[in-house]
């Protein structure tokens, strides 16, 4: 689940590499992705990854299914009322325009 995904990252990040970014004083900015590795090591930099690639696409998937929902309930309500005038809810974000 894309709750179980959140958790797994956020515990990777808060016990393994985030403890190691401080030992290695990398935490005050940004650094490319070859000395994160170095500092690293390759698996967990790829763990790190993986984990934020399966999150972003896990949550990118819960909007779409959400505004899918939403739409399908304003179409519902529309055709049983018979009333043009229900709002209809618009996403906030536009999560593609990133």
């Amino acid at each position: 689940s894309t709750f179980n995904l959140l958790k797994h990252r956020s515990a990777v990040h808060i016990n393994e590499f985030q403890p190691r970014l401080e030992m290695a004083n990398l935490l005050d900015e940004q650094h490319e992705l070859g000395i994160i590795e170095e500092t690293m090591g390759i698996r967990l930099t790829n763990t790190m990854k993986t984990a934020t690639d399966d999150m972003i696409e896990a949550v990118d998937d819960i909007v779409f299914r959400t505004e899918k929902i939403a739409t399908d309930l304003h179409k519902a309500l529309v055709d049983t009322l018979g009333v043009k005038g229900i709002l209809k809810l618009k996403p906030a974000v536009n999560v593609n325009a990133t």
